[in-house]
């Protein structure tokens, strides 16, 4: 299981939710209660096997490689934003945080 304790050290670290493939919520950290935590495990799950599915037919269709393995995603709003590496996902504030030092810490603990 990876250390979700290590994205509290992250500038703009919110929170952060650990999922199975299937949804279910494994830890979280941060300002994440049950609810938002249930919601992250579902959202983060459903988002990556969409995106696997996408990519692989984009580059089926397109001919283009580099998009299968789908790692992750981003959801960025106004403030704040959701990125998703494998199963760990880190909510951070987008004023604060270095997006290029989030994605090199999801990928070092996972």
């Amino acid at each position: 299981m990876s250390d979700i304790s290590k994205l509290t050290a992250l500038k703009g670290f919110i929170g952060a939710a650990q999922f199975s493939e299937d949804g279910k919520l494994v830890a979280k950290a941060g300002q994440v209660d049950d609810k938002v935590g249930l919601m992250l495990a579902d959202l983060c799950s459903a988002n990556m096997r969409m995106g696997a599915m996408q990519a692989h037919g984009f580059s089926t269709f397109s001919g283009m490689p580099g998009f299968e393995e789908c790692k992750g995603f981003a959801l960025s709003g106004s403030a704040v934003s959701l990125c998703v590496f494998e199963n760990l996902s880190v909510l951070v504030e987008n004023s604060e945080c270095d997006f290029n030092e989030v994605y090199k810490t999801l990928k070092a603990i996972v």
